[in-house]
């Protein structure tokens, strides 16, 4: 059981450009354009299904938007995550990674343009936010709107999409430190008067700040945007995302403080070790180590308007990852010898998953009432295999490293460690939530889930030939309830009971002991405010909330 009682906040500033100015001989210049859209004033599906602003939204929701991360300088996935308040992010080489959300450091789902995934994770990379429309942060257990995973919340990556109507481009450039640059280009082109087309391309390339450590990423997106009626609208996207990172920095080893050169207290240890500035730009990496990722998402949006009060979407994914890491990833200085020993490691992923996710919604009256309600169902499939060689490699001198390269021979006397596996991951879903206006100023938000998670599981020894299967399967329940009442127009309260569950690992990695582990669950209770101040200038998003985890894998302390 673990308990979290905090105090959350945000405020955002928002500027306004009015729209008459009086030039210098007192003629009246009139000034058009578009007004960025608030926060408040989202209608965001990482909230809610329901089509309700996040104002009507009975939790923290924060949007971050393309044009945040060009005022404020962010770059990347992990600079856009670490942008939300209260969210501490940070990654490795080639992988996306989040520290905390709420006071705990697992439990968030990510999700690509609403789609969730089998392991939260395991599909994302540090992406450059210029493919992005805008990132939203959900806050707090989320289990009914994304399935398992979402523990303490979510966050959901929008990628750019095309408007009909619009023409328009961007081009973005970029150079600094370490002879790192950025180049970027977007284009929205009108199709007729019933569709549109975008494409977005971004390329960055840095040498790195630790000798040898190059990296370069590419991304592209393309969607196009079919409105033939008013009732029918078709969308369809195709994107594309790579990463590369040559002997990637993976950490300096600390050592004892009296054979440090230059010792520094910026990280210590309970032993007594320290980190040696005069170590700060080597690289024990084996000069030929590597971490590559090529990502592909293939999606298609079907919105169908029956009629004014009911209406039908549905959403296809496909998703193929190609991901590899080989190299030297951990570092030990040894006491006795004065040189540092280093790992050995191969790690290579191959992942497919189709998803489809149909929903009926209703927006009309009921006995009087304004009712949103919408109902639906989800099929995951994960298909997922892993080559997996983990042993030991030469040991350097810590100054001067005569870094070798890769070993090529896949044996037993390099790899103490050598496996081949694979796990199917199927998951079924199906869903309800509703929002009844009680009255003019109170809404009453609802909502339930039901997941059947099938697990299939295997890992072969490639030393003994041994193969070993297991199986599970888990039936979640998850379930929210809340209610959102205006004090004034643009002044809403709000309070929420929900819950969530995640397995005690990832699925796709998780090994036999732990999956017959029963989930881990995760329930909060959250009251708070949303309000604009300063004549619509500011926002201000505040939440108290508790949040209580149960059956969770930990150390037996008497072990």
């Amino acid at each position: 059981m673990k308990c979290a009682l905090l105090l959350s906040s945000a405020l955002c500033l928002l500027t306004s450009v009015p729209a008459l100015a009086q030039s210098a001989d007192n003629e009246t210049v009139v000034v058009t354009g578009r007004a960025p859209q608030r926060d408040l004033d989202f209608e965001t599906a990482t909230g809610s299904r329901l089509g309700l602003t996040n104002r009507e939204t009975p939790a923290i929701v924060d949007v971050l938007t393309q044009a945040d991360f060009q005022t404020q300088g962010l770059n990347s996935a992990v600079d856009a995550m670490n942008a939300a308040p209260g969210v501490f992010a940070g990654n490795d080489p080639g992988a996306i990674g989040l520290g905390s959300l709420r006071g705990f450091t697992r439990g968030t789902n990510f999700q690509y343009d609403g789609v969730r995934t089998s392991t939260p994770g395991s599909e994302f990379r540090n992406w450059d936010s210029w493919s992005f429309e805008r990132v939203e942060v959900l806050k707090g257990p989320a289990s009914v709107l994304s399935g398992d995973g979402a523990l303490v919340g979510t966050i959901n990556f929008v990628p750019k999409q095309p408007h009909i109507g619009e023409s328009g481009s961007d081009l973005l450039a970029s150079y600094g430190s370490y002879n790192t640059w950025r180049l970027a280009g977007g284009l929205n082109a009108p199709l007729g008067a019933t569709a549109a087309a975008r494409l977005d391309v971004v390329g960055s390339q840095s040498d790195g700040w630790v000798n040898d450590t190059d990296s370069s990423t590419f991304a592209a997106t393309a969607a196009f945007l079919w409105k033939p009626t008013e009732r029918l609208a078709i969308r369809l996207s195709a994107d594309h995302f790579e990463d590369e990172f040559n002997t990637a920095y993976y950490g300096t080893p600390l050592v004892p403080r009296a054979l440090a050169r230059n010792p520094s207290d910026a990280a210590t240890s309970a032993s007594g070790l320290v980190f040696d500035e005069a170590l700060r730009d080597v690289n024990f990496e084996v000069a030929d180590g590597i971490v590559e990722s090529n990502s592909n998402w293939l999606r298609a949006r079907l919105d169908f308007t029956i009629s004014d009060a009911w209406s039908f979407r549905n959403d296809f994914s496909y998703f193929d990852g190609d991901r590899n890491w080989q190299g030297s990833d951990v570092y030990g200085f040894n006491t006795a010898t004065g040189l540092v020993d280093r790992t050995t490691t191969i790690i290579t992923h191959g992942q497919d998953v189709v998803f489809n996710r149909a929903t009926l919604s209703y927006d009309g009256d009921v006995g009087g009432l304004r009712n949103r309600f919408t109902i639906g169902a989800e099929a995951s499939l994960t298909d997922f295999d892993s080559k997996r060689r983990f042993g030991n490699t030469t040991s350097v001198d810590r100054f001067n490293p005569a870094r070798g390269l890769f070993p090529t021979a896949d044996n037993p006397t390099v790899f103490g460690t050598r496996q081949q596996v694979r796990a199917d991951v199927d998951t079924y879903s199906v869903f309800a939530e509703d929002a009844l206006n009680v009255t003019s100023g109170l809404i009453l938000v609802g909502g339930v889930r039901y997941d059947q998670i099938e697990l299939n599981r295997s890992i072969f020894n490639v030393t003994s030939g041994v193969r070993q299967l297991y199986s599970n399967t888990y039936e979640p329940v998850s379930w929210r309830l809340g209610a959102v009442y205006s004090v004034r127009q643009k002044t809403q309260l709000f309070a929420q009971y929900s819950s969530a569950v995640v397995p005690v690992s990832g699925l796709l990695f998780i090994n036999a002991a732990n999956s017959r582990f029963d989930l881990t669950t995760g329930e909060s209770i959250e009251a708070g405010v949303k309000t604009d101040l300063f004549g619509d200038r500011a926002q201000l998003t505040a939440s108290v909330y508790h949040i209580r985890q149960d059956d969770i894998l930990t150390r037996d302390p008497a072990n």
